[in-house]
């Protein structure tokens, strides 16, 4: 059997343990849409209800650079980019409320990140999209042996890959 700790819970426990639920719930329900396109369920759960569409959420996939999968705090902005849901990205970047270039989980990605490793038919867009917004030049590693590289010049996004051997 089990033995409990001593200690008594204080009912401020229990209601900032309930208020933690509610946000991790709330913006799961944002990525879970956003990672299905439903770009009209997104704006009305994010203007009717309230919800932060810059709010950090738990989100289970592909580690990025890894082959393994875990779960990794997300943004709807990365989740979006990640699916190719280029409606919902330009809505996200045209809302203003967030930072293309923020960078959450254990592994530090950025939306950009997302975008690159996603493999959606669109995540050309919306990489062009995110630079336009404000993304800097980009150059990081793409497992053990290539970087990538993106630069915008006016309307003509670059891609690089150079081999680090």
């Amino acid at each position: 059997m089990c033995s409990g700790s001593k200690s008594k819970i204080s009912s401020s426990d229990y209601a900032m343990e309930s208020k933690l639920e509610k946000g991790i719930h709330n913006s799961s329900i944002l990525l879970e849409l956003v990672a299905s396109d439903d770009f009209d369920a997104f704006v009305r759960e994010g203007e009717e209800k309230g919800l932060d569409v810059n709010e950090e959420g738990l989100w289970y996939g592909r580690r990025i650079g890894l082959k393994e999968m875990g779960a990794e705090k997300r943004t709807p902005l990365m989740i979006a980019s990640l699916f190719g849901s280029i409606k919902v990205v330009k809505y996200i970047v045209l809302t203003g409320k967030v930072d293309v270039n923020g960078v959450c989980g254990s592994d530090m990605v950025t939306a950009l990140h997302c975008a690159v490793v996603g493999g959606s038919e669109l995540s050309f867009e919306v990489v062009k999209l995110l630079l336009e917004a404000g993304a800097p030049l980009l150059v990081f590693r793409v497992g053990l042996k290539f970087m990538l590289l993106f630069t915008i010049n006016g309307t003509h996004l670059k891609l690089g890959l150079v081999s680090l051997y």
